[in-house]
């Protein structure tokens, strides 16, 4: 019973700190695709930043600064993820936006934000997809991983990585407490990944 409401926990991790990272990796990456010039030039230059740092140390100081929390790991997770997105959504933008529907939209005078919403967002959304769902799949190991490390989401509330992290002394007496919620988190990794 544990494992499924540890599990249930991760999955609403997964899914917000992804919806979180969409969010920002659409927008910036729109914004860069559609409008190139220097607001391409500034934008990829900001995503070529953040993506330098390593992740894990930052996501680490983060949770370090902010009180550990349900709500500050998704947020954390999805705001140190959103770079690779943006670069994906960029190049589909910049492919979409040579298109001949893209360039009839905009002799016909519509507004960019029109063209943007209703013509290109939806033919980018195959690949978008793939990456929401390869995406949630890291969000759960990250949030696994901060909560094996006492810096996820704290108690009451069960994650898989906390069971994993309150089963070390419990190893040798008791091991299925520590094989479940391991096979949950393979479980559902490789599952997000064979759907994506």
């Amino acid at each position: 019973a544990r494992c499924i409401f540890g599990l249930r926990v991760s999955l609403l991790v997964g899914f917000l700190a992804m919806s979180i990272a969409l969010s920002i990796g659409i927008l910036v990456g729109g914004i860069a695709g559609y409008y190139k010039g220097w607001a391409d030039t500034l934008l990829m230059r900001l995503v070529d930043v953040l993506m330098s740092l390593p992740t894990i140390f930052l996501l680490l100081t983060l949770q370090v600064i902010f009180k550990p929390s349900l709500i500050t790991v998704m947020a954390v997770i999805g705001v140190t993820s959103w770079m690779g997105t943006a670069r994906i959504v960029r190049a589909e933008f910049l492919k979409l936006s040579a298109q001949t529907f893209v360039t009839a939209q905009k002799a016909y005078g519509q507004r960019p934000r029109i063209i943007i919403f209703k013509h290109i967002l939806p033919n980018a959304f195959a690949p978008i997809g793939v990456i929401a769902i390869l995406g949630m799949a890291g969000a759960i190991l990250t949030e696994s991983t901060l909560s094996f490390f006492g810096l996820g989401v704290q108690p009451p509330h069960a994650s898989l990585g906390s069971m994993l992290n309150n089963a070390q002394q419990y190893l040798f007496s008791a091991p299925w407490i520590a094989i479940f919620p391991g096979a949950m988190i393979v479980l559902i990794v490789l599952s997000l990944h064979f759907i994506g």
